[in-house]
């Protein structure tokens, strides 16, 4: 139990006293991070590789799970522009699949093979960039005075009863702005710690059960399918959310 959440961090360079910036480098949790997207590299290799008029069995499997993002993500998006589904599905559904197998990861019985999602550097990033890519398709489909709205707040952007501005109206925005990068810092902070969180708790889980019961056949069990339905729920929750991020910015796009 106590080994929970301990890292091997690189604190200098090999071989010299020079630090690392930004405290160092949590060097498993980079090497399963690549670990993971090579094997989804090789996995859509051998899937996307040679396509057909008539589908194989590995090809429409691919349109299966392809479909199923799309019917994740359109509703969320509601739009008819079908450029903007097909910007953000490639995005949602690579998110989808790393944190699916970040935390399937846990599964492999090779020893300091943990999953990246348990260490909250890892989520941080990923909840980074998800915010990050909303700011960029909000700039890509509504322009950067489209983007700058946003932060603007509703009382600015009313022009409905004259079309000049009252000072109300202008310091409006003093008072918006503020808020509205809190409710951006909130979605990474959000995000991050929603997933950490949830896969550190449920490792906790499993190892308290497995050493209840002297780690006996059915607390195995209990772990793979324990482990399979977290990495589902956290990944669908993961992209969901990041869905819903993305579409909040594209509101004026609908």
């Amino acid at each position: 139990m106590e080994e929970i959440g301990r890292r091997w961090v690189l604190y200098y360079i090999p071989g010299t006293d020079i630090p690392i910036p930004g405290g160092g480098v949590h060097v498993f949790t980079v090497l399963s991070s690549f670990f993971i997207v090579m094997i989804l590299l090789f996995i859509s290799y051998i899937f996307s590789h040679r396509f057909q008029h008539i589908p194989t069995r590995t090809q429409s499997l691919l349109e299966i799970v392809v479909l199923w993002f799309k019917s994740l993500i359109e509703p969320i998006i509601e739009t008819s522009n079908a450029t903007i589904l097909y910007e953000v599905l490639p995005f949602v559904s690579s998110l989808f699949s790393f944190i699916f197998f970040a935390i399937l990861l846990s599964l492999i019985p090779l020893p300091y093979m943990e999953e990246p999602t348990s260490d909250l550097n890892c989520t941080l990033a990923l909840a980074l960039l998800s915010l990050i890519y909303s700011w960029v398709t909000a700039v890509r489909f509504k322009g950067v005075q489209g983007f700058i709205r946003e932060f603007q707040g509703p009382l600015y952007n009313d022009d409905s009863e004259s079309s000049q501005k009252s000072i109300l109206q202008k310091l409006s925005v003093l008072f918006f702005f503020p808020f509205k990068i809190i409710e951006e810092v909130s979605k990474v902070i959000s995000l991050s710690c929603r997933l950490f969180g949830n896969t550190l708790g449920s490792g906790i889980v499993s190892v308290v059960i497995a050493t209840l019961t002297f780690y006996i056949f059915v607390p195995i069990i209990f772990n793979m399918l324990l482990t399979g339905f977290e990495a589902f729920i956290q990944a669908f929750v993961f992209a969901s959310l990041t869905t819903v991020y993305i579409s909040s910015y594209l509101a004026e796009n609908h």
